[in-house]
C-alpha cells in the first residue's frame, strides 16, 4: 500500500502511539510513572496531573490530522517528488530481495 504523503503518517503514527503512552489502561509512562514514585499515588491524583499534556497531545495531533502540511515544516508537500511506476517498484523489490534458495530454508536433511 501506497500513501500520498508518507511523512504526514509517519508524523500521525508516532502522535499516536506516543498520545497511548499517557492514557491507562496500558499507557507505559503512566505505569512507570507511578512504579518510581517514592509514595503511592492513586490513578486518579496521577491523571488530574496528566490532563493538561493529554489534552496538549490530542490537540496537536488532531491539528496534523486536519492539517497535514504541518508536517513539512515550512517545505512544500510530497507532491514535487516523482512517484516511480509499479513496473520501477517491481524491479527494485526484485534487485533487493533475498536468493531464492536462502527462502526455501526447511528442517536439516539427514
Amino acid at each position: 500500500m501506497r500513501v500520498e504523503d508518507a511523512q504526514w503518517v509517519a508524523v500521525l503514527t508516532l502522535l499516536v502511539l506516543q498520545t497511548s503512552f499517557l492514557l491507562p489502561p496500558l499507557g507505559y509512562a503512566l505505569t512507570m510513572t507511578r512504579a518510581a514514585a517514592t509514595r503511592r499515588a492513586a490513578l486518579g491524583s496521577v491523571m488530574s496531573a496528566l490532563l493538561p499534556f493529554i489534552l496538549v497531545q490530542l490537540t496537536v495531533t488532531a491539528a496534523v490530522m486536519w492539517w497535514p502540511g504541518l508536517t513539512h515544516g515550512g517545505r512544500s508537500t510530497a507532491t514535487d517528488v516523482a512517484v516511480p511506476s509499479d513496473t520501477e517498484v517491481t524491479r527494485r523489490l526484485r534487485e533487493i530481495a533475498p536468493p531464492v534458495d536462502l527462502l526455501e530454508i526447511g528442517p536439516p536433511k539427514f
